[in-house]
């Protein structure tokens, strides 16, 4: 089940050629989960894998919660729009944004609290998640995460008692390059150069600077995901492996809602033909799939929404091989709830986490839960990486 907690407005066109604002208005009522159902946040890379297992896909596949069960598995998605754009508040233009804190209430009775946007801001809510008289087992029972945990993070979730951090794997992606689709400058760039590029260092500035080996002389406009992206980290992770050093994001950096199409294409963030940014894999093969449709037109739905967008493949005019990250897309858990002996269905035999996630046969290691997984976009993988796992 799918979670948004407010109305929108979204100020977008047919094509992801133009900025996707979302705009705050009142709050209305929405289904807010029990006490029994399980409720996860988290990355934006990986909603739609857990939307879909939870609720099926547009072409009449059901999901968990189509299949007679009473408790709820509820995906509460890291941005306050279905089509995974960010939102900003009212008075925002395209030329000046002020970006949304937007809210989610986590249980009923409860308060709203901020939307976890991302990987990292994710397992920092789940880390911070602490018992309560209401919520013996927290409010929060997964995160979905496009990165592993890390050593820092499994060491607080040991010493907050949880046991440490399980991860399980529900598919894998490309993480690559994008540009704009039809006009671009940008050429194919390898890791070592898009350390240099997202310094802004001399000499990796311009698409015709001799280290980089295109032929346009504009200057490049590196786009990074926000913070609390695991997309963000992973990307950081492997310029600075590639660069032998820790980056420091320079002045060109632009910051914008990670796998939104329109960071490239609007122009909102410089020049379109100029810009790059990290993308996934499986958000894209969604966006080809024409699952986006036009979200200025009103229901029944407008066409599909074309990404406007390609992926940067081939070989580097100054050598070398085109970044590409061949990276899982996992859900993360406390393993002290594996081992809860609480029932998750009535007349059933074994855990939230158990029926969901891990162990003998869960749901998203068969068949219909990896072709969900597939349907989303990515490529089935289901792998049980076990507790604080380094590598899966």
């Amino acid at each position: 089940m799918r979670m948004k907690n407010s109305l929108r407005v979204g100020l977008a066109v047919a094509v992801a050629g133009a900025v996707s604002v979302s705009l705050a208005s009142p709050a209305h009522a929405d289904y807010a989960p029990s006490g029994a159902d399980a409720v996860g946040v988290g990355s934006d890379t990986v909603q739609y894998l857990v939307d879909f297992g939870a609720d099926g896909d547009a072409t009449g596949d059901l999901g968990f919660n189509g299949g007679g069960a009473i408790n709820k598995l509820v995906s509460f998605d890291a941005t306050p729009d279905a089509n995974a754009r960010a939102g900003y508040l009212n008075g925002s233009t395209n030329a000046s944004l002020a970006p949304l804190n937007p809210t989610i209430v986590l249980r009923s009775g409860t308060n709203p609290v901020q939307r976890p946007n991302g990987s990292g801001a994710g397992i920092a809510a789940l880390l911070n998640d602490a018992p309560t008289a209401a919520f013996p087992d927290g409010q929060i029972n997964f995160v979905r995460a496009s990165r592993l945990p890390t050593a820092a993070e499994e060491t607080t979730a040991g010493t907050a008692g949880f046991g440490g951090l399980h991860v399980v794997r529900l598919g894998t992606e490309d993480l690559r390059l994008a540009a704009l689709k039809t006009g671009s400058n940008a050429v194919p760039l390898t890791a070592a150069q898009l350390f240099h590029v997202y310094q802004c260092d001399a000499g990796y500035r311009k698409w015709n600077d001799s280290n980089i080996g295109g032929t346009s002389a504009t200057n490049i406009v590196p786009i990074i995901p926000q913070s609390g992206s695991g997309t963000r980290s992973t990307f950081i992770t492997d310029l600075q492996t590639a660069g032998g050093g820790t980056i420091t994001l320079g002045s060109c950096v632009q910051t914008a809602e990670e796998n939104d199409p329109s960071a490239i294409t609007s122009g909102n963030f410089g020049t379109p033909a100029d810009a790059i940014a990290p993308f996934s894999g499986s958000r894209l093969n969604l966006y080809d799939s024409s699952y986006f449709h036009n979200p200025a037109t009103p229901y029944p739905g407008g066409a599909a929404l074309a990404a406007g967008i390609k992926i940067l493949s081939g070989a580097p005019p100054a050598g070398g091989s085109a970044y590409i990250d061949t990276r899982g897309l996992f859900v993360v858990f406390k393993q002290s709830d594996l081992s809860s002996s609480t029932i998750f269905e009535p007349g059933g035999t074994k855990n939230m986490i158990q029926t969901l996630f891990s162990g003998a046969n869960p749901y998203f290691k068969t068949a219909p839960g990896q072709a969900l997984v597939a349907a989303a976009g990515a490529d089935p993988a289901y792998k049980d990486c076990g507790l604080n796992p380094t590598s899966c």
